[in-house]
This record gives C-alpha cells, structure tokens and sequence, in this order.
C-alpha cells in the first residue's frame, strides 16, 4: 500500500507540467440533463446546483474531510459570531476577495463585501423571482414582512432596511432572527445565499 501511494506521489509530480499548461479557470461538469437557472435565488434542480455550488460562495461552506461533516468559514474570516439567546449573528467577511470581472463593473475591480450578501438575502423576498429558497427566512428575520411589501412603484424594493439583515460597515452583516433556529448556519452554507453583485443582476435583469 505504501509503495502504490508513493508511485501515485511520484507519477503527481511528473505531471504538474501537464496540468500546467493546461487553460486555467475552466471546469469541467457532467451534467445529464441541461441546467434550469444559473440564478442562485431561484436554481434548485440538482443539475443548476451542482454548478452554482461551485461558481458563487455562500458565507459558510462544508469541511468535508471531518468527522463529522462540519461547517467552516468560506468566505468569512471565522465562523460567525452568535449571540447568547442564538437570535443574532454576526458575519465578517475577509477583504481582499473580489467577483469576476463583469462589463457591470464598468472596468473596476468589485470587491465583495457585507452589503452583498445583504442584497443577495434580500432577493429570496421578491415576488418576480419566486424563490424556492424563500422557506429558508421567511417569517425568521426580523422585521422581513416589511420586505413583503411593495413600495410606491408597486415593485420589490431590496434597500427597504428592515432590523434582521443590516450591513454594519464594509465587512460586516449582522443577521438577526425572531427566534432562535438551530439550523440557521447551515442554512448560510446553502448556494442560495451565495452573493451575487447588484450591478450584475440589474445590468442583465
């Protein structure tokens, strides 16, 4: 056994060179059906998110070598800080992570930070998009009803604050829920809270 893993070492090493030289940034995707959405908010066949788990990033996501299966920061700089009454999160995301280069950004580099992932829950609330997702914080976070609620153009407004989803400062969100749900971090490593950049989505409705 020793000597099987020490040759697949070996053979490793002689091919960096191969996998060097080969396109970077392009994955590779068995899929047996075609894909429905590529919409975090609204993608919930497997084959949707099966891609999307591995091009948007959700604050946590899962350390699959533990064991247990356990949850680990992904785009956070530790796991989130919870409250003693388990009713009030906070996430601090790391800088220095930035979205792929879209015409949206009009040539800049877009960092991401709090306020998108603020947006990106936000989104799960609107009607046009009917999110599956939507089950996840409904009537969870506090003050969400108000995002229920049309405003004077009779459509969904995402900057409408409400006290359960605040961006506190440049890198951090603070989450506050109604009651306290045991399943709430997991639910923040879930593809539809992935954060998607607000110019994006309005540049391509």
């Amino acid at each position: 056994m020793i000597v099987r893993f020490a040759s697949f070492a070996l053979l490793c090493v002689f091919m960096l060179p191969v996998y060097a030289a080969l396109p970077p940034k392009i994955l590779h995707v068995l899929l047996t059906s075609p894909e429905a959405s590529l919409d975090p908010a609204l993608a919930s066949d497997v084959q949707s998110l099966s891609i999307n788990e591995n091009i948007f990033d959700p604050p946590l996501h899962y350390d699959y070598l533990a064991r247990p299966v356990q949850l680990q920061p992904n785009t956070l700089t530790a796991m989130p800080e919870v409250s003693a009454d388990g009713k009030t999160y906070l996430l601090h995301v790391q800088p220095g992570i930035f979205f792929t280069p879209d015409a949206a950004f009009k040539g800049q580099a877009r960092e991401l930070i709090a306020e998108d992932y603020a947006y990106s829950i936000k989104r799960l609330y609107d009607p046009a998009i009917k999110s599956p997702w939507l089950f996840m914080f409904e009537g969870k976070l506090l003050g969400d009803e108000q995002l229920l609620l049309a405003d004077k153009t009779k459509k969904f407004n995402p900057d409408r604050a409400i006290a359960g989803v605040q961006a506190l400062e440049r890198y951090t969100l603070r989450l506050q829920l109604k009651a306290p749900d045991n399943n709430f971090l997991f639910q923040l490593a879930t593809p539809a809270v992935a954060a998607v950049a607000r110019e994006v989505v309005e540049k391509y409705a």
